[in-house]
């Protein structure tokens, strides 16, 4: 039985006419026939009911059109998956990502992967740029999106967001009255931009532009940005995070403020393993550089 008797059994059933058949398929009537008789003696019985003035099914005919047709939709769809996976768009890719990258990247791209890339599913993991590196090179994650380019020299990256650094405070704050928080006069308060074991790219900016505005740093606090809310709403604690993560703050009660001198924002880049050549997270990276903003 071959995968051509079927077609051209499924077009005849729905034409009942062997010329509409055969222009439909592009070959002659006689092949028409040809290719049901040899489908009907395969199977042993008789599909169709000819006649000179009309093409009718049996009821072995009717019975064997929605087997037919089930088997035929199962192939087409095999092939479409075995397209989409050479494509990339189709399998699973695992991201890691930080609150900013979830936001200005993932966020997009899983709204344009349902309709470009819809085979293909994304789990997302939120965790620290040091982190994404060292699962990125056990092979725990496939991509990041982190604070870049990575120490690591096996991955590979590239600069697709920029994120600004902003200050976080209780509305009591003796410094939440100004538009603007002047890095030359928070010496006297105590500060958090991040915790042990995350990532010190904000520390290391919020260091920098405060010692080029001529001023100097409070005691630092270690606080992981997820738990620090309510240190701040109880003590004048200035918290420096992302942007991003200051907008949760502020839907929690507190008051974000712009920093003068603005320090330079920091890069997100996506990273990965260049040697794992996978379909699939070649195909995402190819989007996320589409969407990026940079």
């Amino acid at each position: 039985m071959e995968l051509r008797q079927l077609e051209t059994f499924c077009v005849l059933a729905e034409e009942l006419h062997f010329g509409r058949t055969a222009e439909r398929l592009f070959v002659s009537q006689s092949s028409v026939s040809q290719q049901l008789r040899r489908l009907e003696s395969e199977l042993g019985a008789l599909l169709v009911h000819r006649s000179s003035r009309r093409v009718t099914l049996t009821p072995a005919g009717t019975v064997f059109l929605a087997d037919v047709r089930q088997v035929l939709e199962r192939l087409s769809q095999a092939a479409r998956t075995v397209r989409a996976m050479d494509r990339g768009h189709h399998g699973s890719v695992r991201i890691g990502t930080n609150l900013a990258g979830s936001r200005l990247v993932v966020l997009p791209l899983l709204s344009a992967m349902r309709e470009s890339a819809p085979g293909l599913t994304v789990t997302m993991r939120e965790c620290g740029s040091p982190e994404q590196e060292r699962a990125l090179e056990l092979g725990d994650l496939d991509l990041g999106v982190l604070y870049g380019p990575p120490v690591s020299d096996r991955l590979a990256s590239r600069h697709i967001a920029d994120v600004d650094i902003v200050g976080l405070m209780r509305p009591e704050h003796p410094l939440s009255s100004r538009d603007a928080i002047d890095l030359t006069e928070i010496s006297r308060y105590p500060f958090t931009a991040g915790h042990k074991g995350g990532s010190t790219a904000i520390r290391q900016r919020i260091a920098m532009a405060v010692q080029m505005a001529g001023g100097t740093l409070g005691p630092e606090r270690d606080e992981a940005f997820t738990a620090m809310y309510m240190d701040i709403a109880a003590s004048d604690l200035i918290a420096f995070p992302s942007r991003e993560r200051a907008e949760q703050g502020v839907a929690s009660g507190l008051v974000l403020r712009e920093l003068v001198p603005k320090p330079a924002p920091l890069q997100l880049h996506a990273a990965w393993d260049p040697t794992r050549n996978e379909p699939s997270v070649n195909s995402i990276l190819e989007m996320i550089f589409q969407l990026a903003p940079i």
